[in-house]
């Protein structure tokens, strides 16, 4: 009886310790994979020179860890997503997805304007409807 307790001691312990390790990384998720979700902010060399800039910058990573731990529902989401666009503008990091208008002449200009009306008549009818629903209740 002795020697079969002796042998499952040590099992259980190995089975113990393969469970909590297999939960912890579950939970870490891959190594680097939460990294690269703020590498998207390439913060530039000249910002980093200066005490202010490296506050900025960590205060950027921090609100960006921040937000990957809540949904777009949750209640800061909006307040933390303005912070962080306004570190951004202060850093002088360009958004990839505005058009540089340098370089741009009078018909790709004429161009681009008209499809921010037609975009912004789109996001007011969408307002108007949202308003419209929001009035029932």
């Amino acid at each position: 009886m002795n020697s079969l307790k002796s042998r499952w001691i040590p099992i259980a312990g190995i089975l113990l310790l393969a469970a909590t390790t297999t939960l912890a990384v579950a939970q870490v998720g891959e190594p680097g994979a939460s990294e690269s979700a703020f590498a998207e902010d390439e913060i530039p060399a000249d910002a980093l020179k200066t005490e202010e800039g490296r506050q900025l910058a960590d205060r950027l990573r921090f609100l960006r860890r921040s937000q990957s731990s809540m949904g777009p529902k949750h209640p800061a989401y909006g307040g933390v997503q303005a912070e962080i666009d306004s570190i951004r503008e202060r850093l002088g990091i360009s958004d990839a997805s505005v058009p540089s208008l340098d370089g741009m002449g009078d018909p790709e200009l004429r161009q681009l304007i008209r499809r921010m009306a037609l975009r912004i008549d789109s996001l007011e009818k969408r307002v108007d409807a949202l308003e419209r629903r929001l009035e029932v209740f």
